[in-house]
């Protein structure tokens, strides 16, 4: 073999890994997008348990504490408002603000509670 005319190497055999390369790609793609699905997935259950904890808490309310009350609606009202109930929880925050930032704690009246109940009906429905 080392007499071929004007330096001509012999074949050799190229080892082809093109195959393996492909089958490993597919396998880590087909496992990164389930671990992304079972990522999102887990993401949008635990908002939504949170959500309902959120509700609960917000019909369990200690009406007597004012102060906390209100922070308590402004915060949690915030984590369960979508797209409808948003202005319902606006105009409840800027009467709710009477009652935040004050020394001595006043009554929250009865129309504020019933606008959180609206509010909360509303959440319900979206």
């Amino acid at each position: 073999m080392n007499s071929l005319p004007n330096d001509i190497e012999p074949i050799i055999e190229i080892i082809n890994f093109s195959f393996y390369y492909f089958i490993a790609l597919v396998l880590a793609t087909v496992l990164g997008l389930y671990f992304l699905i079972r990522y999102i997935y887990k993401y949008i259950r635990k908002n939504r348990d949170n959500r309902k904890v959120y509700v609960h808490i917000l019909k369990t309310l200690d009406w007597k504490k004012s102060k906390e009350t209100a922070y308590k609606i402004t915060k949690y009202g915030r984590f369960i408002s979508g797209e409808r109930s948003q202005k319902l929880l606006d105009e409840l925050i800027l009467q709710l603000e009477v009652y935040k930032y004050r020394k001595d704690e006043k009554v929250i009246e009865n129309e504020i509670q019933g606008r959180l109940n609206i509010f909360l009906e509303v959440v319900k429905s979206e």
